[in-house]
């Protein structure tokens, strides 16, 4: 969110409680295979987006360097996945967290093609889009500012809080987004999303309403509805979620390079 506040999903009915101390996620990234996780994020963020571009796409690395990266993301969460099963916890951030790297891999190796192979991509489509370019867009942001001296500690940290908030809504909207079946809203304009800040808990607030006042729809046919239902409900357990996500998040984008 803007100005780096803590993460309160605004569609949840409950307010979402802190992470609490010596959970087993907080275990999990004492480890080891945590710090090899923390390396392979590093190795993402040196990829640095073109300026312009449709949708400010990232530049084409090219086949090899795409499919290493995949291998060692495969290989760093394999790794991740053992280290839990050897500790007999499975925290279920993990399966976002997944769901969020791979994305991260595909965005930074070409950008999200949806943008590009549809003539016009559903809205929420558009909304998952524009949150992982936020979160890449802040995290350029701050490495630059780091590098150069000119952000203090405490003004990183904020950053990097709003990086996360915008990188666990894009984890909610490409959920959203899976039915496809999602109408433009008369009431929400083109995004824009090179250079302007996007409130992606707006989006994300938005988008679920979006989803009830369709589902209530009468008319809508059983399998569409069958599948948005899905969608909704996965989301909305999400939420339970956010606080460990963002914890893990935080560290990787707030946390001091080793």
């Amino acid at each position: 969110m803007a100005g780096g506040a803590g993460l309160m999903p605004p569609a949840s009915p409950q307010p979402v409680q802190e992470a609490s101390e010596n959970t087993p996620l907080q275990a999990l990234m004492k480890t080891p295979e945590w710090q090899a996780e923390r390396a392979a994020w590093y190795a993402l963020d040196s990829l640095a987006p073109e300026e312009g571009g449709f949708y400010g796409c990232p530049r084409d690395i090219g086949a090899d360097e795409r499919d290493s990266l995949r291998e060692m993301i495969a290989d760093r969460l394999g790794d991740l996945d053992r280290a839990a099963d050897a500790a007999g916890i499975r925290p279920p951030e993990l399966s976002a967290f997944r769901a969020l790297l791979l994305r991260r891999v595909e965005f930074l190796s070409g950008g999200d093609m949806r943008l590009i192979t549809r003539m016009v991509p559903p809205a929420v489509v558009l909304d998952a889009s524009s949150a992982i370019q936020q979160m890449e867009l802040r995290i350029d942001t701050l490495t630059t500012l780091r590098r150069s001296g000119g952000i203090g500690l405490e003004t990183w940290k904020q950053g990097a809080a709003a990086a996360a908030d915008a990188a666990v809504a894009s984890v909610i909207l490409e959920v959203l987004a899976a039915p496809r079946c999602f109408v433009w809203s008369g009431s929400f304009d083109y995004p824009p999303y090179r250079g302007r800040s996007v409130d992606t808990w707006a989006l994300v607030k938005m988008r679920m309403s979006e989803a009830g006042e369709i589902l209530s729809d009468t008319l809508l046919d059983k399998d569409t509805r069958t599948l948005l239902s899905e969608a909704l409900a996965s989301a909305d357990s999400m939420l339970s979620i956010v606080p460990g996500l963002e914890m893990m998040l935080t560290d990787l984008i707030g946390g001091v390079r080793r």
